[in-house]
């Protein structure tokens, strides 16, 4: 085991690897947080999938009382 500070260091290096930082997700239970925090930093909404992303979005906010206090600083 290693001290959550040091994980946690270790992966704020590979802020910009993907791959590596999905790996990371399947090491332990106790690097998923620190993973998750890089893999969706940024999220996109990929219009050729959807006319209208952000009706969408709003519809799932809506739906989704769990994930509302997340997002409470968004203006959709």
């Amino acid at each position: 085991m290693l001290p959550q500070e040091l994980v946690d260091s270790i992966i704020d290096h590979l802020f910009d690897d993907p791959v590596s930082l999905k790996t990371c997700a399947l090491v332990s239970k106790s690097w998923l947080p620190s993973t998750r925090h890089h893999i969706f930093h940024h999220i996109r909404l990929d219009p050729s999938q959807n006319p209208n992303p952000t009706k969408s979005l709003c519809r799932l906010l809506k739906t989704t009382p769990e994930i509302r206090p997340c997002v409470q600083h968004l203006h959709l």
